[in-house]
């Protein structure tokens, strides 16, 4: 997602958050506008002056937060003080106002603490021997996010009378049936994860995301397992619980349950942007699960229905590429399950044999090719095998590095050189891509004075 973009829903954000605080005390918000209505023509004035000047144009983002935002957040912490010490004023505003106000809150500390974990995450990578892959910055950064965010929604559940946590996140069964919570909407979930599967494979190429970018690069299986685990065993709850839970009940019991599903489900399409960006059906299908997951949780009543739901998607859009891969080639599958047992004539007579049964299946000339590389063989044919791997997914981070690992064996290493500066570029943290284009520079041919 672009800075810009960004800038522009900070800003929307920005809007709504001060026409709450206008609802909630005009005379307290005029007070503290005397200062920003008297010299704010002079203040726009001078970030367009610094914008021209410094040529910042390009990093909307970081204008709109280092001048805007951030000083926004002060003055709302001083007008929520002033606004305690109105303590009569406090007890007559009306709750849904209150908690309308509150979500604002909940969503600045959380963005506040996920600033401060990327600071410290950087600071970390500068120190440590080994820093962590992009996967697995992934994983704490979700995982640490989940909790920080719920952890707030508890503390402020906890300020309204008469409201516990299970209601404000709709955790209750309430007077919903079974088969409203479990039986419907695990069909729901699986329906709609069949079908996007379905589009997904029959594409015929393949858009790199940085999702996928991530998980190539793994430095290993159980950072992979992990993320697994966080993905269908963590994010689902979370999620549900987040948006179609408490912000969902906030929104609804401020403006309706329309415009609860309608916000909530752009926000949720919204959040997967980054993860998916690239892939524009795949942004798609999120927003329109947001909205089935939204609608489910008006029908029932509850969150557990869009939770059973989400899992029940979640968990077949990671077994059905498995139970396809099962179906279609077994043999790459008994490969892949087989791995570290297999010899290296084991691992070429299996892949052979995948090739045989479904011919230009991309892992299985990937694979190959990279046996072929690493045992210093059959180089022309490995060239063969990941140029028709890389023509149905061009950018992706594993046949790329299999075509300069075979390029620097064939002796081309400019070649290889090449292609390993872009994977460096294109993953900077990548400790292996660095060492792979360190290994194709130490192999180029020294060039004869005057030659």
């Amino acid at each position: 997602m672009s800075n810009g973009v960004i800038a522009a829903v900070l800003a929307v954000l920005l809007y709504c958050d001060v026409s709450l605080l206008w609802k909630q005390s005009p005379e307290i918000l005029r007070r503290f506008c005397a200062l920003p209505m008297r010299y704010g023509a002079a203040y726009v004035f001078f970030l367009v002056v610094l914008t021209l000047v410094t040529g910042m144009a390009q990093n909307a983002l970081g204008i709109f937060l280092f001048f805007i935002f951030i000083p926004y957040l002060i003055y709302r912490v001083m007008f929520k003080l002033a606004l305690r010490r109105a303590p009569g004023l406090l007890a007559s505003m009306p709750l849904d106002l209150r908690m309308a106000s509150d979500g604002f809150t909940v969503l600045y500390l959380w963005m506040s603490g996920m600033v401060a974990l990327v600071m410290l995450l950087q600071a970390a990578k500068a120190v440590l021997p080994g820093p962590p892959s992009e996967l697995a910055e992934m994983v704490v950064t979700a995982v640490l996010s989940f909790a920080g965010i719920i952890g707030l929604i508890a503390l402020r559940a906890r300020r309204y009378p008469g409201v516990s946590f299970t209601q404000i996140t709709a955790l209750r069964k309430g007077d919903a049936s079974w088969k409203k919570i479990l039986v419907l909407p695990a069909l729901a979930g699986t329906g709609f994860a069949v079908l996007t599967s379905v589009w997904i494979l029959a594409r015929d190429m393949q858009p790199q995301t940085p999702l996928n970018k991530a998980i190539e690069a793994a430095p290993s299986a159980g950072i992979f397992y992990l993320f697994l685990v966080m993905a269908v065993f963590i994010a689902p709850f979370a999620e549900e619980v987040i948006f179609r839970g408490y912000f969902f009940y906030v929104i609804r019991q401020y403006r309706g349950t329309a415009l609860a599903v309608g916000i909530v489900s752009a926000v949720f399409a919204l959040l997967h942007v980054e993860q998916y960006w690239g892939d524009w059906f795949a942004i798609f299908m999120v927003g329109v699960l947001g909205v089935i997951l939204a609608l489910l949780r008006v029908w029932a009543g509850t969150t557990l229905a869009s939770t059973v739901a989400h899992y029940f998607y979640n968990g077949m859009m990671t077994l059905i590429p498995v139970l396809t891969l099962i179906v279609s080639n077994p043999t790459y599958y008994q490969y892949q399950t087989r791995f570290p047992q297999l010899t290296s004539a084991e691992k070429e007579g299996l892949l052979t044999e995948s090739l045989r049964r479904q011919p230009g299946h991309a892992d299985s000339c990937n694979d190959l090719a990279w046996l072929y590389a690493e045992e210093g063989r059959n180089l022309d044919e490995a060239l063969r095998l990941i140029d028709l791997a890389l023509a149905g997914s061009p950018r992706k981070y594993a046949y790329r590095d299999t075509k300069a690992e075979v390029l620097y064996k064939m002796g081309r290493t400019e070649e290889a050189v090449m292609l390993g500066e872009e994977l460096a570029a294109d993953y900077p943290d990548d400790e292996y891509a660095r060492k792979q284009l360190e290994k194709f520079r130490a192999a180029r041919q020294p060039v004869e004075p005057g030659g």
